[in-house]
């Protein structure tokens, strides 16, 4: 397998121009790398569009993200934070929360499905950082090491945004543990990454919570909700067939937004009707798993627009429907859940006073 020390390495990357940040270094980088430790002033999910590449092959690898970021915090957040105000930890969580919630609506579909599956499978793990003064955190260092120990330290004033790698003119310079004069730099760095001078107090992210609480499937069977699994790629409507267009079920029928954990017996029950005559089964079902629950309600304004396409040429609806409005729909009802799901693992944080 490829190592660090046979990728072709400049001294430093510019986020535009031939060798920019995303291009010539990290997407190649990542590619090989097992544990990618990033600590950033500001943070943008939109950065995927730009290192997609690299994130996908490392998370291939089983490689690890592990994001040390700040939150925008409001001014009246930082006051509080200077007086010592005695929620201070709900008050940089709930920033975080704004933040994260308020991006979801700025991502592209496959940027919102690449982060909630790193999420989801334990690939990325956020935390939450803040100075003891203005709040803001404003270290800005990654540290890559690839499978055989060869470490990559680079610092400099590149955020992880798209603005950061490339629309701002940004500089970052890079040194190689297997380089002398340069194995001291990467143990410093990487000292500060772990122990902060003890001038930042680390907040563990919701996202451990948040995985646990989709994953919990010990008691549940496996149901594919919004496009049934099934061979032939049929769906029952009203007591007939339809067939499924190939592109749409590869794309949806293992999505991470079209499951949902529910008793053996309640799933054979369901057998593969469409999603309204779903949706009607379910309303006198006990659903133990409350991430199912949630989503079962989340479902039922993507039922009602199944249900529109109901009658005699229900063919030809479901046809022009899957081929114009249903992504636009099916993101809308992702972008919901996840806002449910958020909110949900906030509610048990604060529950817990953590």
């Amino acid at each position: 397998m490829v190592n660090y020390r046979e990728i072709p390495l400049q001294h430093s990357y510019i986020s535009c121009g031939e060798t920019n940040i995303a291009n010539s270094f990290l997407n190649p980088v990542l590619g090989y790398t097992k544990l990618y430790k990033r600590s950033v002033g500001f943070f943008s999910s939109s950065v995927f569009s730009l290192i997609k590449e690299g994130i996908v092959k490392l998370a291939r690898n089983k490689g690890e993200i592990r994001l040390i970021a700040s939150p925008h915090l409001s001014q009246e957040d930082i006051q509080a934070i200077q007086m010592g105000y005695d929620k201070r930890e709900k008050i940089v969580s709930d920033s975080f929360s704004r933040d994260f919630v308020e991006k979801l609506d700025e991502l592209k579909e496959e940027e919102l499905l690449l982060l909630v599956d790193l999420i989801a499978k334990g690939f990325l793990d956020i935390k939450i950082a803040v100075s003891n003064t203005d709040g803001i955190y404003h270290d800005k260092l990654g540290i890559l090491e690839d499978e055989e120990g060869n470490k990559i330290a680079f610092y400099g004033s590149s955020n992880s945004s798209l603005n950061g790698y490339q629309k701002n003119y940004e500089k970052i310079r890079i040194a190689r543990s297997w380089i002398p004069g340069e194995v001291e730099s990467v143990e410093d760095e990487q000292n500060d990454f772990v122990n902060q001078n003890g001038k930042v107090k680390i907040r563990k992210g919701k996202m451990n919570e948040l995985y646990k609480f989709i994953t919990d499937d010990s008691a549940y069977s496996i149901e594919h909700f919004i496009i049934s699994e099934t061979k032939s790629k049929k769906i029952t409507v009203d007591g007939n067939d339809y067939t499924i267009d190939d592109a749409i079920y590869k794309r949806y029928v293992n999505n991470f937004f079209n499951f949902i954990f529910i008793e053996q017996q309640i799933n054979t029950d369901l057998g593969n009707s469409w999603l309204p005559e779903k949706l009607e089964k379910l309303k006198n079902k006990n659903i133990s798993c409350e991430y199912s629950f949630m989503v079962v309600d989340k479902a039922a304004k993507l039922g009602s627009e199944f249900e529109k396409r109901a009658g005699d040429d229900y063919k030809d609806k479901l046809d022009l429907f899957f081929a114009r409005e249903f992504k636009d729909v099916y993101i809308e009802y992702t972008k919901d859940t996840l806002n449910g799901i958020i909110q949900r693992i906030n509610g048990y944080m604060d529950a817990m006073d953590i």
